[in-house]
């Protein structure tokens, strides 16, 4: 008889491999500040080579990490898809959480009350379960989230950023949590039931917009993202490059910028990103696309709360 899996957390770990996985070990376990030993973590592979997948069967069994698609290899590349693997192991296997925590092997807590600290909001808000699709933390100590809906978000010094400068930083530092576009999915929770419930899986994002995506989606739905800047996470590119891993969109071909980027721009009508100097007029021609939605709301003049947000006409 197997063993019950349990966990005393409302939330699990996934982390989405290819041919990377002792990252895990070498990077985020190595320099995480918070110890992962408690909390119940899958991973799902995108098919990685013979090699790595003996490698990923020794990494996954010292480290008690579930591997969750071992049988079907495939279904890890297209990224939305993850997340129902991960959901569907949860409810196969009778596990009550609401939250699936997605983690790049290249990210990791930079204070060693994350996970305390995470408890405690979630606990405080219970009716995020209702509300809340997507939620993030503080990246690379000034980076809350991403957006483009906002004019003054696409200039400097925010280059499509909700993030902290030397006039504002101190507001965005002090609530508890805030709404904004897009999560830095670097490291996201995704609520299980809502992500059930009203996302269309799109396996067209391979790697790139995959969780700007779901995030839309999730404000088409009136469903809101936040972000929680007192929750610190780092995202290691170089720590990666050191340890001789290349980026994604450089080790294999599962990332395709273009391809991906025109599937956003034909389902939310306009190319995504700072990067786009006509993105104002896209947006504004496609206005009511958007019309009774979230994304027609404003997000400015600093951090909103969700009653701070639904007070607006």
């Amino acid at each position: 008889m197997s063993k019950k899996i349990s966990t005393t957390k409302n939330y699990c770990i996934l982390f989405s491999t290819k041919n990377d996985i002792e990252l895990i070990e070498n990077l985020l376990f190595e320099k995480s500040a918070a110890n992962f030993n408690d909390i119940l973590m899958l991973n799902v592979d995108a098919n990685s080579n013979k090699k790595q997948l003996a490698i990923s069967d020794k990494v996954c069994k010292k480290n008690n990490i579930h591997w969750i698609n071992k049988e079907d290899l495939i279904s890890g590349i297209p990224m939305q898809n993850n997340i129902k693997l991960a959901d569907d192991w949860l409810t196969n296997n009778n596990i009550d959480v609401d939250w699936i925590l997605h983690f790049d092997t290249d990210c990791y807590p930079t204070i060693e009350n994350f996970w305390e600290k995470l408890d405690y909001y979630l606990e405080k808000y219970s009716s995020f379960k209702e509300t809340v699709g997507m939620f993030g933390f503080r990246v690379q100590g000034s980076k809350f989230g991403r957006g483009c809906l906002l004019q003054e978000i696409l200039d400097q010094p925010y280059e499509g950023w909700y993030k902290a400068d030397s006039i504002t930083q101190l507001e965005y530092e002090k609530p508890d949590y805030f709404v904004a576009e897009v999560p830095n999915w670097c490291a996201a929770g995704i609520n299980r039931e809502l992500f059930r419930k009203h996302i269309d899986i799109d396996n067209n994002y391979n790697l790139n917009l995959w969780g700007d995506d779901v995030a839309y989606q999730f404000m088409a739905k009136g469903i809101y993202n936040i972000i929680l800047p007192h929750l610190h996470v780092h995202h290691d590119i170089n720590g990666k490059k050191q340890l001789e891993y290349q980026e994604s969109f450089e080790s294999h071909d599962l990332y395709s910028t273009d391809k991906e980027h025109k599937i956003f721009r034909d389902k939310w009508k306009f190319w995504w990103g700072v990067r786009n100097k006509n993105l104002r007029q896209e947006f504004n021609e496609a206005w009511e696309f958007y019309s009774g939605t979230i994304q027609e709301k404003s997000m400015s003049d600093g951090p909103k709360t969700i009653a701070d947000i639904e007070k607006l006409d």
